[in-house]
Formats: C-alpha cells, structure tokens, sequence
C-alpha cells in the first residue's frame, strides 16, 4: 500500500488545495483574458477585417471548450485555423493594437495546447513569440496594466516549461523576466493584488528552481523576497494575506521534511497553524481552509512520529481525525476526503505498531480496512483502493499471526 506507507511521501491528495487554487485562478484569468481581447472594441482605429476577426474568435472559442474538454486533437485543429488568420489580420495592421493582441493571445494558447500535447519544442515556439509581441506594444504603451499582466503570466509559463525540458539557466531567466515586470505592473498599480500574488508565485519558482542548482544561498534570498512579497499581499487583502503568508510557510515546513529536520517542521508548521486558525475565524464553514488545517496536522504528525514523540504524533493524528470527519460530514461523495480517513486510520495503526501498541494498532487498520470496503463497494475497479485493502489486509495478517 506505498501510497500510504507510514514514512514514504503523502498520497498525491495531500497537495496543497490552496497551491492549486492559485493555479487555477491563473489558468481561469488567462480564459478570461482570451475572451476579453477577441471582445475588445477599437472605436478609435477602423478594422476593415472585423468579419474575419468575428470567424477567428468563434474558432477560438470552439478550440477554448476543445481544450477544456481534454480534446486536444478538435483543439489544435481550430487554434491553427484561428492563428492563421489572426496572423494575416497583424501582417496587414502592424500598428493595430487589438490585431497584434489577439496574434498574441492566440499563440499563448497554442504554448498551453503544445505543452499538454507535449510537443515542448513547439510550446516554446509559441510562448516566446506571444512574449515578443506583448514586449512590443509594451514599448509604446508602457503602463498598460493588460500587457504587463500577461508578460508576467507569459514568463512564468516559459519558466516553467524551461524547467520541464531542463534548461535550468534559461528557466531562470524567465522567472527573472516576469519578476521584473511584475514589479513594473505593480508600481503602475499597486493596489493590484493579482500582482502581488503572481510575484509570490514567481519568487517560489524562481526560489525552487535555485535549490535545485544547489545554489543554496541564493534560494535562501529569493525564499526572502517570495515572503516578503507575500506579506505585501497581507496589507491589501488581510484574509487572502494571511493565506498567501500561510502557503509560504507550510512551503518551507514541507523542505524541512525533505531533509529530515523535523523538529523545524514542527515549528514551522504550528506557525501554520497560527496563520489558518486566524483566517477559519473569518471563514469558519470554508471546506478549503478545513481541508488544509488537517494537512498541517498530519505534517506535524509524521515529523513527531519521525522522531519517535509517538503520544504526540498519535495527539496530532487524532485532530487530522476530527477534521477529516467534519469533511465527510460536510461532502459525502467527495472520494479524496473519504480516503484521507482511509490514510489516517492507517497511519494511526503505524504508530502505534511503532509503540509496541499491538492492539490499538489493529483496532485502527481494522477500522482503516473498514472504510475501504465501503468505499469499494462504489468504485470496486478503483486499482488504488485495492492495492490500500491488500496492504491493510497484510499488516493486520501480520499483528494476528
């Protein structure tokens, strides 16, 4: 059952929900922001080519519901056709804001269509070539909050695909690039808090990727500006501060696990929950921020049961318990939260089998064992709760005999 093994790392369901809210919401402005430039009016400049541009944007459209729909093929077929006449539409108004925006944006999506077809020569292609036009309009409109808004999405994208086909120093200049101009779209507005939090997001790559190089020193100073920029956010927005504050810590809590330095995890990680108890008092019914309360529990947890504190890991354990519960309470089809209890009796078990506790080991990957069972009975071609119930079998098989 290695999804669940006591010291091995915590099932894929344990990341982050707000980390990837925060990639959701990048993915949902960039939509947006496709629908917003191909409705965009040009009052001040003609467009003699509108009834073209009107077929390229339905294109678009078609390709944007294609893509959402995991039809990459439907995809790829209308971007192209929608590119290419986006294209003629810029060759024939180099100076037309709105047909060199839309060319832009076009090719941005075709960057996200290439990487999920995992065709990284030509995402690249694309993504440098959105990058290159925004820079230019850029130039003659300098603060303009649309353009560096989405210079700064387009870096953070070619960043990371850099990242993927491994070209480290090239990643780093992207996450540079954006940097730079989140400050600049930052000091044109500095109430945007968008900003803020894509600089936060940019730091953390940028932070990541540096450890990685085992440049650690320097990690260390993008770590420093990844917070600080998150405490930025906390003085524009104090709820979603103190979470852009919270997913700096935990991120920190979870490389202390990493390498092992578990009494720093706990501490960071009761900083955590300082962070998250003062925003479940805003938001006490929010499922998101519950959800994220019991993983920093279970964090703490593994690093007592680490350094063999059982009674204190089993305490922390037992809070995961609660909250888990409150969840299935609250979302009774949601499969992930039913396992989550699934894993924690597990874990439990675990610790106490650690502890030389035969019997309330058995208790708990009997009621682990239990809660499998009802959940198979729903989903009984489900490959990963057969492999949790073979393994809860096996432990209890071997505390029995």
């Amino acid at each position: 059952m290695k999804p669940v093994a006591m010291y091995d790392s915590e099932p894929a369901i344990s990341v982050s929900v707000i980390q990837v809210s925060v990639w959701q919401a990048v993915l949902k402005f960039m939509v947006l922001l496709l629908l917003f430039s191909f409705g965009m009016a040009a009052s001040s400049l003609a467009d003699p080519t509108q009834n073209s541009r009107d077929q390229a944007v339905e294109l678009s459209r078609d390709a944007n519901d294609a893509f959402a729909n995991g039809d990459m093929d439907a995809a790829y077929v209308n971007y192209t056709a929608a590119e290419k006449i986006f294209q003629s539409r810029a060759d024939d108004n180099p100076s037309h804001f709105q047909a060199q925006q839309d060319l832009a944006v076009i090719n941005e999506r075709l960057g996200d269509l290439y990487t999920r077809m995992n065709k990284g020569v030509k995402a690249h292609f694309a993504y440098v070539r959105s990058i290159s036009i925004l820079e230019r309009l850029h130039n003659d409109y300098p603060d303009n909050v649309w353009l560096l808004q989405s210079i700064v999405v387009g870096n953070l994208k070619l960043g990371d695909l850099y990242v993927w086909l491994g070209k480290a120093e090239k990643a780093a200049t992207a996450y540079e690039q954006g940097i730079a101009y989140c400050e600049k779209l930052i000091a044109v507005s500095p109430e945007n808090i968008d900003a803020s939090r894509n600089l936060c997001l940019l730091w953390y790559r940028h932070g990541c990727l540096l450890n990685k190089l085992g440049l650690t020193d320097k990690a260390e100073t993008a770590r420093g500006y990844e917070m600080a920029a998150r405490k930025s956010v906390l003085a524009l927005d104090a709820t979603k501060g103190k979470e852009a504050v919270f997913i700096s810590y935990k991120l920190l809590g979870e490389q202390y696990d990493l390498v092992g330095q578990w009494t720093d995890s706990i501490a960071i990680f009761h900083v955590c929950l300082d962070l998250l108890n003062s925003v479940l008092h805003d938001v006490p019914t929010s499922i998101q921020y519950q959800w994220e309360l019991s993983s920093v529990f279970r964090n703490i947890g593994k690093a007592h049961a680490q350094l063999g504190q059982f009674d204190d890991a089993i305490a922390a354990y037992e809070r995961v318990l609660d909250i888990e519960k409150q969840l299935v309470e609250s979302v009774p089809d949601n499969y992930n939260f039913r396992r989550d209890l699934v894993v924690t009796h597990y874990k439990i078990g675990k610790i106490h089998e650690a502890s030389d506790k035969t019997g309330a080991a058995l208790q708990e990957y009997k009621s682990a064992l239990s809660l499998a069972k009802k959940m198979i009975e729903n989903n009984p071609e489900g490959a990963q709760l057969q492999n949790d119930i073979s393994e809860i079998k096996k432990e209890i098989n071997d505390l029995e005999n």
